[in-house]
């Protein structure tokens, strides 16, 4: 029983201890004084939550840190793009 606490304690603090940087979403307004990288879509989300999340994550693999959300089309399967900038 020790063990297994033990085990689990740890895995929580090393999880807690682990950096996050994630792509942040910014106002258009926001985004003049940034450098642009591109522009990303993302097709298939089931919320618009799900759409942003899947942005946020394809942003982080492009090396963005921050993205605006310039379009949402569709009913059941959503559609996004985002500019993406540094």
């Amino acid at each position: 029983m020790k063990r297994s606490l033990l085990f689990i304690s740890s895995l929580l603090l090393a999880s807690l201890s682990l950096p996050t940087f994630a792509a942040e979403p910014i106002s258009r307004q926001e985004a003049v004084d940034k450098q642009a990288l591109g522009t990303i879509s993302i097709t298939g989300a089931a919320t618009l939550d799900h759409l942003e999340h899947n942005i946020a994550q394809k942003a982080d693999q492009a090396g963005a840190k921050y993205y605006v959300i310039i379009a949402t089309t569709g009913k059941n399967r959503l559609h996004g793009d985002a500019l993406i900038y540094q």
